[in-house]
């Protein structure tokens, strides 16, 4: 299962630009199925908060962690609607690009992430919890 994983992280797959999401349409996609991933830290999800319902895999840059996290959230389901946020989709995106180059087909990266840029997740006055 980790070969394909490890033969691919090598390849630097990098996910489209069309593969980015606001976090209202992240938060459509979550009512309807997607798993959204919350992959900041956990000192910044307990001073902050994070978004309700919300799955958390802390993106620590070791890319092969995120994978196994990932694939006991999914089941291995490379097909699985996935998005992904954290402050500002920096370290989402480095995540979204792991998964690509894992093979997972439906990732996208919110922009704007939980509580930076414009429009954010909380600026968007979206559903968030206490962790």
């Amino acid at each position: 299962m980790f070969d394909k994983i490890k033969a691919t992280l090598g390849m630097g797959a990098v996910a489209p630009d069309s593969a980015t999401i606001t976090p209202a349409e992240a938060h459509r996609r979550q009512v309807s199925g997607t798993l959204l991933i919350d992959v900041r830290h956990a000192p910044e999800r307990a001073q902050v908060g994070a978004p309700a319902g919300a799955a958390w895999i802390d993106w620590t840059g070791d890319a092969q962690a995120f994978l196994a996290a990932t694939m006991a959230l999914t089941g291995g389901d490379t097909t699985k609607p996935i998005a992904l946020i954290c402050r500002s989709g920096v370290r989402s995106g480095h995540a979204q690009a792991a998964l690509w180059g894992a093979g997972y087909s439906d990732v996208v990266n919110v922009v704007g992430g939980f509580d930076a840029g414009p429009e954010n997740w909380r600026a968007s006055g979206l559903p968030e919890e206490r962790v």
